[in-house]
């Protein structure tokens, strides 16, 4: 499911991979796949997928 939003997202699998297995600011500098480990880390990866899809990073 976060894989196919991020590929949504981003514009592509490849990207959307390497996004998911790497830190992100966003995500206090934790890889997306780390963070997703309970419905919380879910809304969390979700809710910043939403801020880079409409360009809000603060």
């Amino acid at each position: 499911m976060i894989l196919a939003k991020a590929t949504e997202t981003l514009g592509s699998r490849d990207i959307s991979t390497q996004w998911f297995n790497k830190p992100s600011r966003g995500l206090n500098y934790r890889s997306p796949c780390n963070v997703v480990t309970d419905d919380q880390g879910l809304q969390q990866v979700l809710d910043y997928l939403a801020r880079i899809e409409f360009g809000v990073y603060c």
